[in-house]
This record gives C-alpha cells, structure tokens and sequence, in this order.
C-alpha cells in the first residue's frame, strides 16, 4: 500500500500506541492495514522488545517506504507515573 493511498484511507487519524499490541494483535492490525506478512510482526516486535529500537528509520531491515507506513501508524508513548507515595519513613513507591 502506497503513503498516498494510506494517507486517504479510512484508518484512524489517531495513531496506535505499539506497546498496547500483543504481536499477535500486531500481526491482525499490520495483515488489515496493509495487508503485510504475519513476519512483519516478528521484525517489528525484535527490533522494539530485544533492541529497545523504537525509531522507524533505524530498522534496516524493513524497507524505506514502510517504515514511513509505520510511523504514520504507530506511536511509541512515554510511561507516565499514575500514584506517587511516599511512606512515612520517606521511601518513595
């Protein structure tokens, strides 16, 4: 699928949050979106949980023009802290 068709598709203007997949569900997501091989998760999911890479651009072993696919899809969010405590003899949780 080219950038201009996925452009004007119908697919959410939001991206997804990667790390809300499982590579199962990665794999359903990347086969409906672009019709891509169920191994395209395998590389996505290597690159993300065994080398900490989350920059499209540096995934060598994808293509260019997929990886531009992937970073109109995908969003890497940062962890945020839901509850801070802190008990009373000062130790942080």
């Amino acid at each position: 699928m080219s950038l201009a068709v996925l452009e004007s598709s119908q697919l959410s203007p939001e991206k997804v949050d990667f790390y809300s997949l499982s590579r199962e569900d990665l794999a359903v997501y990347l086969k409906d979106a672009l019709n891509w091989p169920t191994y395209r998760s395998t590389q996505l999911f290597n690159w993300v949980y065994k080398t900490g890479q989350t920059d499209f651009s540096l995934m060598t072993n994808i293509a260019n023009k997929d990886r531009e696919l992937l970073g109109l899809l995908f969003s890497f969010p940062k962890a945020e802290i839901a509850n801070r405590q802190i008990s009373k003899d000062g130790t942080r949780k």
